[in-house]
């Protein structure tokens, strides 16, 4: 009988150690959409919506990318997520790529209620839990960005 040989990146890679197995889980399913993070951006809440939205191109890339046609860079907790919504099909990385159209910074507590509609975008704008840079007519784009991040997220993980 032929056995097939584990590379150790794979069993590394599939640890069970208890604090690594969220990340490991994030891990794998940003490999099959093509968003690799860091361990310090997979830490955050956000990182999941993160993932949903590239998960959610693949499907509505093209229609967002004629809607938008933008580069958005959320700046969560130290961590930058670049959503180009400009070119081809659009896509979700970890870090800053192009120039920003649009630069949205905020705390990932509230990146996660804005996420979940619990937050108004314009109240957070106006006491500050959300910092604007760039178009702010983009801004105004965002709203239904937002809330396809929110709607493609289970709701009782967040």
């Amino acid at each position: 009988p032929t056995t097939a040989k584990i590379p150790l990146g794979i069993y590394n890679f599939f640890s069970l150690h208890p604090d690594h197995h969220q990340t490991n889980i994030r891990k794998m399913a940003a490999l099959r959409v093509g968003l690799v993070m860091s361990p310090t951006a997979a830490k955050l809440k956000s990182a999941e919506a993160f993932e949903a939205m590239a998960t959610g191109l693949k499907a509505k890339g093209p229609e967002m990318v004629k809607k938008v046609k933008a580069i958005i860079l959320f700046k969560i907790d130290g961590q930058a997520f670049t959503v180009d919504l400009k070119n081809g099909e659009g896509g979700v990385k970890e870090g800053e790529g192009a120039k920003p159209d649009l630069t949205v910074t905020l705390s990932d507590d509230n990146f996660i209620q804005l996420v979940q509609g619990k937050l108004n975008p314009q109240m957070a704008f106006m006491s500050g839990k959300l910092k604007i840079g760039g178009n702010m007519g983009l801004a105004m784009k965002l709203g239904p960005i937002i809330k396809e991040m929110g709607s493609a997220l289970p709701k009782a993980k967040l």
